[in-house]
């Protein structure tokens, strides 16, 4: 949980991760950062941006989403 709400608290400052940055905000291993990841996914909370197999990015967009207009 705690590992959740330290993403989610980066997420808010930085809507786009990749696993890399994941694992070292939140100082996990690779695997639990890429589990923690699809939580969020399965979640609706992050969805894959970049469309690549390796070095995927994460984009927050319900979030952006609110700032849409804004644009």
């Amino acid at each position: 949980v705690n590992s959740g709400l330290q993403l989610h608290q980066h997420l808010l400052k930085k809507p786009l991760v990749n696993i890399s940055e994941v694992k070292e905000v939140c100082n996990l291993s690779n695997k639990s950062a890429g589990d923690l990841v699809q939580m969020f996914i399965e979640n609706g909370i992050l969805k894959e941006f970049s469309g690549n197999i390796r070095n995927r990015i994460y984009l927050y967009k319900s979030y952006l989403d609110l700032f849409e207009n804004d644009l």
